[in-house]
């Protein structure tokens, strides 16, 4: 027996169990292979195996209605939201009637479908209901005193990442786009109190484009911690906590994987050496 197990062994079950509770289930599923004691410890606890449960549907601690106690009760809750889904059984129908135009940008993601206002300066919300999850529906707007090209979110963090614009006309006709990337609250629209400015390479991108190009400018994706963006080719991936850039690489499209993984698309000549699609954002 380690050192550290031995100290484990010294507390009351009770203490242990109240360690053991903070961590997410991948942390529980490896403790239980560090010795015989914390095998026990986590798969005696009802609590510990409802963390676990909940995490192999893709859940963590909250998400379902009642108290995560792991009880019989809890149990069969998680049971009748993974039957629901297994079975594509809806508790409830509802059709929404859309009167702004679909041709706008609009983003479907953790239950939140949001939509750009006509007027490029208003984004509209609406929360889907969840009985099983103690959601309820909620529709909210958020006005902006700037021009919105382009957005996507990440309601699970509470985050709302906007790409505005300021155009500038320069010759022949053309004009200068000066580019801002934010990041919101989602739900009071106002700077999000975790983000940190990237280190490295600054939000503000300035380009010289056509005025009938700039609606294909700057696509964004979240993944976790990670914020990726890709402008003229060049993909740009960094921690919106830390301000830390990931990746820079040039490449036709990409899309994450998960929080360590983008998948890139790239176009190579026969002769050309071509390097792995999938790449590693926090190698080890």
């Amino acid at each position: 027996m380690s050192s550290t197990t031995d100290h484990f062994s010294k507390l009351p079950t009770e203490i242990n169990v109240n360690f053991l509770r903070r961590l997410d289930f991948r942390s529980l599923l490896a403790c239980r292979e560090v010795s015989r004691l914390l095998r026990t410890i986590v798969d005696g606890t009802a609590a510990l195996q409802y963390i676990i449960a909940l995490g192999a549907s893709g859940l963590r601690v909250g998400s379902l209605v009642g108290p995560d106690t792991g009880s019989p009760e809890c149990m069969a809750i998680l049971d009748k939201y993974n039957t629901a889904w297994r079975n594509l059984e809806w508790t409830e129908h509802k059709i929404l009637t859309e009167t702004r135009d679909m041709e706008t940008k609009w983003h479907l993601s953790g239950g939140v479908w949001a939509q750009l206002d006509e007027s490029e300066t208003a984004i509209h919300f609406y929360q889907l209901p969840s009985h099983l999850r103690g959601i309820k529906e909620r529709q909210w707007v958020l006005q902006f005193d700037v021009k919105v090209e382009t957005f996507n979110m990440d309601p699970s963090q509470d985050l709302l990442v906007l790409v505005h614009s300021k155009p500038l006309p320069v010759a022949n006709h053309r004009f200068r786009y000066d580019l801002f990337i934010t990041l919101r609250s989602l739900s009071t629209g106002d700077e999000h109190p975790l983000a940190v400015e990237a280190q490295g390479e600054d939000y503000h991108l300035m380009l010289d484009v056509g005025k009938n190009v700039r609606r294909s400018i700057c696509p964004i994706q979240v993944c976790g911690n990670n914020i990726g963006r890709h402008v003229y080719d060049n993909l740009n991936v960094w921690n919106w906590r830390t301000g830390v850039q990931k990746l820079f690489r040039k490449c036709e499209s990409f899309v994450f994987l998960d929080s360590d993984h983008v998948l890139v698309v790239s176009v190579y000549g026969h002769d050309t050496p071509t390097p792995s699609p999938c790449v590693a954002l926090n190698p080890r």
